[in-house]
């Protein structure tokens, strides 16, 4: 599976208005899993697809997993906060959450780009 999100991601920086559908979708699949270990990978990929190719990053799904990575990222940082006020800690995705907030302030940023939101 990491070999895969590699290929697709070299395909993707190589030809980004080439990038396949299926390809898309299934990184979005994985970046759904918020359980799975490859989604904060999954989830930096389509951040660069939606720059790169912001047609497709809507077409596949992807703005949509950003908007709810961030919005599960926020929660995360948040119970981060929380927990280490009380002894405890879990990991934290907070340059993810920069990363992710950049790319759709681009995207809102431009007419052309804001139709696909």
């Amino acid at each position: 599976r990491i070999q895969a999100i590699k290929l697709m991601r070299t395909m993707m920086l190589l030809q980004p208005l080439h990038f396949p559908l299926s390809f898309g979708r299934a990184v979005v699949a994985v970046a759904e899993h918020t359980q799975d270990n490859l989604c904060q990978s999954a989830l930096s990929m389509i951040c660069e697809l939606s720059v790169l190719n912001p047609r497709m990053a809507s077409v596949c799904g992807g703005i949509r997993a950003v908007q709810m990575g961030l919005v599960a990222n926020h929660s995360n940082v948040m119970l981060q906060r929380l927990q280490k006020t009380y002894g405890t800690a879990i990991p934290t995705a907070a340059p993810l959450n920069e990363f992710m907030t950049l790319s759709m302030v681009r995207l809102y940023n431009s007419p052309d780009t804001r139709r696909y939101l």
